[in-house]
């Protein structure tokens, strides 16, 4: 593994982070779905059924609609147990924030961030118990009771929080290279594998 140790001269002043598997080891709520069996549940397992299916057989662009109900399904649960889960598994998560990581951006960004599919409500808990929430600003996924106004923070809908808080010129932070739609803007790209920066894409 190549581990880049030092960055470009001119990086951006503000950074966009994803959470999941970057900023934190893992993918924080299929961690979460495998230790609670939610998977179990029939609504979650009838969807995650069908979404395996479109993921082996569609093409990326027709695989969400399923995956964004199969989400949709998972948060409700969480938002409604939203207390015991984050009370639960916030300490257990934090142990796996890759700190070296956080402490090298918090150096070198002046603004920092985290845009992410993943459960907003867990990201900040996460940070806050780890005292790292101080100059984030935080984007993730919200439960919505209503489907029609649901939205994860998925690919081309990361553009779509960018746009709104006017930022233009970045440096991206990802473990994906799902997120084309944010790496064409970015000014710098860097690939993050197991809390280190693996390779500079751009």
């Amino acid at each position: 593994m190549v581990i880049i140790t030092s960055w470009p001269k001119n990086v951006a002043r503000t950074c966009v982070i994803d959470f999941d598997k970057t900023l934190i080891a893992i993918d924080s709520v299929r961690y979460i779905i495998w230790r609670e069996r939610l998977f179990l549940r029939p609504e979650i397992f009838a969807w995650g059924c069908l979404c395996t299916c479109a993921v082996a057989f569609l093409p990326r662009s027709w695989q969400k609609p399923f995956r964004r109900r199969l989400k949709f399904y998972v948060l409700r649960y969480m938002d409604t147990h939203s207390s015991w889960i984050l009370a639960r598994y916030v300490p257990r998560l934090a142990g796996y924030l890759c700190r070296d990581l956080e402490r090298c951006l918090r150096a070198q960004y002046a603004r920092r961030y985290i845009i992410s599919a993943s459960w907003e409500p867990l990201i900040k808990e996460c940070l806050a118990q780890s005292g790292l929430d101080a100059g984030y600003i935080i984007r993730g996924t919200r439960y919505q009771p209503d489907f029609a106004q649901f939205n994860t923070w998925w690919y081309d809908e990361k553009l779509k929080v960018m746009r709104a808080e006017q930022l233009a010129d970045f440096d991206l932070y990802t473990d994906s290279y799902d997120d084309q739609p944010l790496m064409r803007p970015a000014r710098h790209v860097f690939l993050v594998r197991r809390g280190k920066i693996h390779k500079q894409l751009k």
